[in-house]
């Protein structure tokens, strides 16, 4: 019965490969037919507007796991909602509820969650609330039949879902109108998405999810699942210092008016070697002076962005003398500073060699492994101010700063001057000769 709206929207191919929302957590805030408040899908509830919701999800994400959150209606707990979603942490949250700030303010209390929200079907030239909070990923409706916008659709959406048939209580097939089933539609997509980066051993963040939809809709605003995922512009393969970094750079850039998007992140040996063939014995323009693995690129280290003006990446230079400074603010090595070669688009992390990245790792697959790795947890040291450098004749010895004076591993600078270290266990004496 879903066969076309699947295939229009690129579900189709995720589902032959596996992708189903499988150990995806959904989060449905709603009004459902049941006494208590929290609840695994039910489809022996009343076919009313909660439980349609989530069938319309389950089109898109038929393995991924549905809570029912009853956020409104008679006996509604919205506290209790809020409560279990901050302690949960779901993977998704539909909203298919739209009214005005007033019926919607406590959604401010879950800014910063993957909120998922149906625009409203007033035909308004912009959202109700909740879509309309600028920390939502606002969805309207899309007639398939007319290719276009459904005419009830408020406008103002980040993209557009479409409305699956789904089957009621006498199990009779129906398509019901309406954003908030074009929502739940998109939220099964995302889901098909995050148990993809789950897989990969990726941790999925709303801006990664937001981006990811924004970065995958039609020119007639249709989100369409990709037929692969590009692992090249993934920010989830970026090294987890640098990650942060990167979000914090799109926020901070479109508060200054400018719309940026990451255009590259890890390199594959073979995408580096095609870089790096181009104007060489490839056609184009040289777009970088090395092979793999001696791109930061290569190593999860480095990002480029592309700056989008009127809905089009953009590589006017002066559009990036910008956006550079924005990112050595937040720490980083911009690539428009080196005097060899400048590279506008390029932002990575500072103080970082390839060559002690190949003498420790060998090659960026283990490098990568690395990340997860447990690191040691900091000490609080009272009056430690931070770490600090001696040099000795061109060597270096780590050091620290503690109430204003510098410390210095006593062994490590008795082997640099020559000298011998002796220690009496017994007296606490330590002799050098």
């Amino acid at each position: 019965m879903n066969q076309d709206v699947l295939a229009i929207s690129g579900t189709k191919r995720w589902h032959d490969k596996g992708c189903t929302g499988k150990g995806v957590i959904v989060a449905a805030l709603d009004n459902f037919l049941m006494e208590d408040i929290i609840r695994p899908y039910d489809a022996g509830l009343e076919s009313k507007h909660g439980l349609n919701v989530c069938k319309s999800s389950l089109v898109t994400a038929p393995d991924a796991d549905i809570i029912m959150l009853k956020y409104k209606g008679i006996g509604a707990d919205t506290t209790k909602c809020i409560a279990w979603i901050k302690e949960n942490n779901p993977d998704l949250i539909n909203v298919s509820l739209a009214g005005t700030y007033i019926q919607a303010r406590e959604f401010e209390q879950l800014e910063g969650y993957p909120l998922i929200c149906a625009t409203g079907n007033d035909g308004a030239s912009e959202p109700l609330y909740p879509a309309k909070f600028d920390f939502t990923l606002k969805v309207g409706s899309y007639n398939h039949n007319l290719n276009r916008i459904a005419s009830y659709s408020n406008r103002g959406h980040d993209v557009l879902g479409l409305n699956p048939y789904i089957q009621n209580s006498r199990g009779e097939w129906w398509c019901p109108a309406g954003t908030s089933f074009a929502s739940p539609f998109v939220v099964g997509q995302l889901a098909c998405y995050i148990q993809f980066l789950k897989e990969q051993g990726i941790k999925p963040t709303p801006q990664i999810v937001f981006d990811f939809a924004k970065q995958h809709k039609a020119d007639n605003g249709l989100f369409i699942l990709p037929q692969e995922v590009d692992i090249m512009r993934d920010i989830n393969m970026l090294h987890p210092e640098l990650r942060p970094k990167a979000e914090k750079l799109i926020e901070i850039a479109k508060g200054k008016g400018i719309n940026i998007i990451i255009s590259q992140t890890w390199r594959t040996k073979a995408e580096q070697d095609a870089l790096y063939a181009q104007g060489r014995t490839a056609p184009g323009n040289i777009v970088t002076n090395v092979k793999y693995p001696n791109s930061l690129h290569c190593w999860g280290a480095a990002f480029d962005v592309a700056v989008i003006i009127n809905g089009k990446a953009s590589w006017i230079a002066a559009h990036f003398d910008q956006v550079g400074p924005l990112g050595e603010s937040l720490g980083l090595e911009w690539g428009g500073r080196w005097q060899n070669f400048p590279d506008k688009p390029h932002f990575q992390l500072p103080g970082i060699k390839i060559a002690d990245l190949i003498k420790k790792y060998g090659v960026p697959d283990n490098y990568k492994e690395s990340w997860n790795e447990p690191k040691e947890e900091a000490i609080d040291v009272p009056g430690f101010e931070g770490p600090a450098k001696v040099v000795f004749q061109g060597k270096e010895l780590n050091a620290g700063i503690l109430e204003g004076r510098t410390y210095v591993e006593l062994r490590a600078l008795a082997e640099l001057l020559g000298l011998k270290l002796y220690w009496d266990n017994i007296t606490k004496t330590v002799t050098l000769s």
